[in-house]
């Protein structure tokens, strides 16, 4: 019969074991990559960022921005910019850079891709009257490819988008 003190110190341990060999799993020391989930792009980055040059959020019409789409449109599984769509395929946390490392299939002018990407949130805050008031941004970056206008630092806006095919099922 073990003694309460020793069952105590060997639960522990095996905790601990457990424990860390869920870390190791999850994440490679070495690169500091988290193991990749298929395909969601995590709730944080999900909404409606500014790609126009003025980054004022404005709802404009297509007919009022000439037809170019002023948005990056992030949803749970795709992003949506200028003549682009990109269905995300992985996404693994790097712990090291505490960034996200995104891998998405491209459709972009009748050219297919496959585009890695790093992205962060970042938040402007300023103080005003006794308050903190935060600006969201996303900051995303290509991992050796051409940087293009989708790389860059991106005002969140207070909009929301929902696909049309959405609305007529």
């Amino acid at each position: 019969m073990l003694s309460m003190k020793v069952a105590l110190r060997l639960a522990a341990a095996l905790a601990f074991a457990d424990i860390a060999g869920a870390q190791a799993a999850d994440i490679s020391f070495k690169t500091g990559l988290a193991r990749p989930q298929a395909g969601k792009i995590p709730a944080k980055y999900r909404g409606v960022y500014d790609l126009s040059d003025e980054g004022n959020c404005q709802n404009r019409s297509a007919d009022e921005h000439m037809g170019e789409f002023p948005w990056i449109v992030v949803t749970a599984t795709s992003v949506h910019s200028h003549e682009t769509v990109c269905d995300a395929i992985a996404v693994q946390r790097n712990v090291k850079r505490n960034v996200d490392q995104l891998t998405f299939r491209c459709f972009s002018e009748g050219d297919k891709s496959i585009m890695k990407e790093h992205w962060s949130l970042e938040l402007e805050t300023k103080e005003f009257w006794g308050f903190r008031i935060s600006q969201p941004y996303l900051s995303k970056r290509r991992i050796r490819q051409p940087v293009d206008i989708t790389s860059g630092r991106f005002k969140k806006c207070n909009l929301q988008a929902v696909e049309q095919k959405d609305l007529e099922d």
